[in-house]
């Protein structure tokens, strides 16, 4: 029987943790939810990195790439877009290449793929498609949360919920007790998202960062059918048939 195993934070997610797994990375609010949205409206690849430094020397390769992400929730100088979705329409991305970095979620993703067998990018927005290329893998699965400046955020163990809950209708699964934890938490929070996460921290802080509205948008459930990928060094887009 496969495992799955739920990280609350990056740093519990050691490389030797993660191999031979595929792994989930959980960034809700918002880098993940915003990749989903990029390579869905056409972004042809994302490219992540951990600092605005890197960001910009990595442009120097790629000079018609566009740069995006956030500092503190808010858009970095110099950057093209911030970490909001809405900017991510098919007219702003469609056929580009995006550098991203984020306080959290690019962090995680860079983690991730020091260990993992597959990589892929997670969300309540593509949670089905997620699970069911987990699922199919025949691999244990590690659903790693990125947090929020390395502590627990519940947005995303809510949304690794989410995603053992699916898993689980999938196929069986050994589940380790942090995702037990998160599925309960799924359950009794499930039909209303919002009203789940609206003491979460996190959330706060996207609200004071003038990025109220974002928050029911990333908190759709299966809306696309879109799965990131690391793949070749850079994260593309394996869409399901609809």
């Amino acid at each position: 029987m496969p495992k799955c195993a739920v990280f609350s934070i990056i740093d519990e997610a050691r490389p030797e943790r993660l191999r031979d797994h595929f792994v989930l990375v959980i960034d809700v609010l918002r880098a993940t939810s915003v990749m989903v949205t990029a390579l869905d409206n056409g972004a042809a690849r994302v490219y992540p990195v951990e600092t605005v430094e890197q960001a910009f020397a990595k442009r120097e390769c790629h000079p018609g790439a566009l740069l995006c992400g956030e500092r503190k929730a808010v858009k970095i100088e110099g950057f093209d877009l911030s970490n909001s979705p809405s900017e991510y329409t098919p007219q702003a991305v469609a056929g580009k290449e995006l550098i991203m970095t984020t306080s959290n979620g690019t962090r995680a993703i860079l983690r991730a793929v020091q260990g993992g067998k597959t990589v892929g990018l997670a969300c309540f927005r593509n949670a089905l498609a997620a699970c069911r290329a987990a699922a199919a893998s025949g691999l244990d699965v590690a659903i790693l949360c990125a947090g929020t400046n390395d502590k627990y955020s519940m947005d995303d163990v809510l949304c690794a919920g989410a995603l053992v809950h699916r898993l689980c209708a999938l196929g069986d699964f050994e589940l380790d007790d942090l995702a037990n934890h998160a599925l309960t938490l799924y359950r009794l929070g499930k039909d209303d998202i919002k009203g789940a996460l609206s003491q979460c921290l996190h959330v706060g802080r996207v609200i004071a960062a003038g990025f109220a509205a974002d928050l029911d948008y990333c908190y759709a459930q299966d809306v696309v059918q879109t799965l990131p990928l690391w793949r070749d060094g850079a994260i593309t887009a394996l869409t399901e048939a609809k």
